[in-house]
């Protein structure tokens, strides 16, 4: 599994964390749609910390005008 961590102005790291450990290495056991979302079931790699997370969508894109959206060809 990779990890990504995401990086403010600030250069301070965010993201999912152990609570037990702090580290940010999980390995994801399961992952199902609930509540308008996805939950996650997750274990710490370092100190085996079992963690449920839901992840929701906050905002979606739309397309711009005159641009090709994922499945279309320029021809």
């Amino acid at each position: 599994m990779s990890t990504r961590t995401l990086v403010h102005n600030d250069e301070k790291p965010t993201g999912l964390h152990c609570p037990g450990c702090g580290k940010r290495m999980f390995k994801t056991v399961d992952s199902r749609p609930a509540h308008g979302g996805q939950q996650r079931r997750r274990v710490c790699v370092s100190c085996g910390l079992k963690v449920i997370t839901l992840e929701t969508i906050i905002r979606t894109a739309q397309p711009r005008p005159g641009r090709l959206s994922a499945g279309e060809v320029d021809r």
